[in-house]
């Protein structure tokens, strides 16, 4: 079993989209509170697109997630609705 380490003070977490769209707005609470743990936050371009109901288009969403999980700066990933 692989066992990140413990996220720090300044570390990256990004903000991902895997099921249904997100506002700005429903985000401002969420992204203030990290801040103040002083945590960098990181938002695709993508995040607040919207196909129907979902955050984008498949393609999109996975191209976001892919991203983000080659990033070696990105040391967690939160996302901002649950999903099916």
């Amino acid at each position: 079993m692989i066992t990140p380490p413990y996220l720090q003070v300044g570390d990256s977490i990004a903000i991902a989209a895997s099921a249904r769209f997100i506002t700005k707005e429903d985000l401002i609470e969420p992204i203030n509170i990290l801040k103040e743990f002083g945590f960098n936050v990181l938002m695709h371009e993508n995040l607040f697109e919207i196909n129907n109901q979902l955050a984008g288009t498949d393609e999109n969403r996975a191209l976001v997630l892919n991203e983000y999980l080659k990033n070696d700066n990105v040391k967690a990933i939160l996302f901002a609705r649950g999903g099916y």
